[in-house]
Parts: structure tokens; C-alpha cells; sequence
């Protein structure tokens, strides 16, 4: 919004760009829809190959899981353009640690034997997101004092 607009609507984030934080829950929010088409129109594996999302049936129905990332990229798009964006890197988190779940339940019921790799993948983008959210935005104000 223009400096001569006197009241950006409330919650955003000052009416101009999302910023480093709110363009990384922009990113994953593309992401988790990627998951979610992913999922649901996962065909299931070739014959005699180990089904990747094995213990994520054990959790839960697949199209369930769909549905999950789907509410997750819908909070994270939400959120990027408010200026507390504590839930959007909430569920961020939660889906993937969420998502942890079904690989470990694979490696210990031992029907996939690559879950381990994919539950370490997904454990680390959640830490990430746990950091992330701790790091203040930079205020535009001294973004643009610096130019």
C-alpha cells in the first residue's frame, strides 16, 4: 500500500511484502500442496517394490494425509501475510513431524527399509522451521534507511 494509505487492513504485514519469513511459508505452502496432489494421486508402488507410504497407512488413510497437507498449506498461505505468523510455522512443523510418524512406523515394523532416510529428511526441514521461527523480520523501515 502506498505511504498516503493512512490504515493497511489490520494483520497484515504493514501492507507491503511477507518478507523472508512469510516467503518461506509461502515456499512450503506450495510444497505441501505438492505433497497433498502427490498423495492422492499416488498409484501405488510396481510390483514387488516396497510401498513407500506403507506406514503412513498404518497412521491413516492416504487421502487423509492429502487432506492434512492440504489444511497445513492453506494455514501457512494465511499466515505469510499476517504479521504473527506463529501458526503458520506451527503447522508447518506439525505436518512434518506429523509425517515422521508414518516412517517410523515403517523402520519398526520393519516394512520399508529406506523409511529411516525419510523420516531423518523430514525431521530435519522441521527443525529448520522451528529455527526459522525464531528469527525476527527485519523492519522495512531499516531496509530502506540502508539504501
Amino acid at each position: 500500500y502506498p505511504e498516503s494509505y493512512p490504515n493497511p487492513p489490520r494483520g497484515l504485514k504493514g501492507g507491503r511484502a511477507v518478507g523472508r519469513r512469510g516467503a518461506t511459508l509461502l515456499l512450503f505452502a506450495c510444497i505441501d500442496v505438492a505433497m497433498g496432489f502427490g498423495i492422492l494421486t499416488y498409484p501405488g508402488p510396481p510390483a514387488g517394490a516396497p510401498n513407500a507410504y506403507v506406514g503412513h497407512m498404518i497412521v491413516m488413510p492416504l487421502h487423509y494425509w492429502a487432506y492434512a497437507w492440504f489444511i497445513a498449506a492453506a494455514i501457512l498461505f494465511i499466515n505469510a501475510f499476517r504479521k504473527n505468523d506463529r501458526l503458520g510455522f506451527a503447522a508447518a512443523t506439525a505436518i512434518k513431524l506429523f509425517w515422521v510418524w508414518g516412517y517410523i512406523m515403517a523402520a519398526i515394523l520393519s516394512l520399508s527399509p529406506r523409511a529411516w532416510v525419510g523420516a531423518i529428511t523430514w525431521i530435519g526441514v522441521a527443525i529448520w522451521f522451528t529455527l526459522i521461527s525464531g528469527w525476527p523480520e527485519e523492519p522495512i523501515a531499516s531496509k530502506e534507511l540502508k539504501r
